[in-house]
């Protein structure tokens, strides 16, 4: 029965090590991504309020600011889609649709153990700290 417990209290601190590391990605990613927007955006709103501002500009200038402008915008829109992907990856993860692959393998390894401990096979698995997810499919 100790054994059991203390197995349950090292998953148990494994999970919430792995919760930590989730969330200190979600930040990270946060942080950059608001960073990578609010780049090309406060550059799109630069050149629109020079273009606003006719008097000094001449030539090929006016064009030049709308065509940065719109590369600028093309940027932007698709950080945003970056943006939303990881939505639909988070949405998944909470949903336990997504799982870390180290996680993912202590479990495989765990539902083994006991088949592996009648045979006298010690099982050690060693993973190093990965931030590689993986789609679940509980039903399998």
């Amino acid at each position: 029965m100790a054994r059991s417990i203390n197995e349950m209290a090292r998953q148990l601190a494994r999970r919430m090590a792995e919760e930590r590391q989730n969330e200190q990605a979600r930040y990270e990613l946060i942080t950059s991504l608001s960073h990578d927007l609010k780049s090309p955006l406060t550059s799109i709103l630069g050149y629109l309020d020079l273009l606003q501002t006719p008097s000094g500009l001449t030539g090929d200038t006016p064009q030049h600011y709308v065509a940065t402008a719109h590369r600028k915008a093309l940027l932007l829109n698709s950080r945003i889609n970056r943006l939303f992907e990881y939505s639909q990856l988070s949405t998944l993860s909470e949903r336990g649709l997504l799982q870390m692959v180290p996680t993912l393998l202590r479990q495989l390894a765990g539902d083994f153990v006991p088949l592996f401990e009648r045979r006298g096979i010690t099982v050690e698995l060693t993973c190093t700290p990965a931030t590689v997810l993986l789609p679940i499919d509980h039903h399998y």
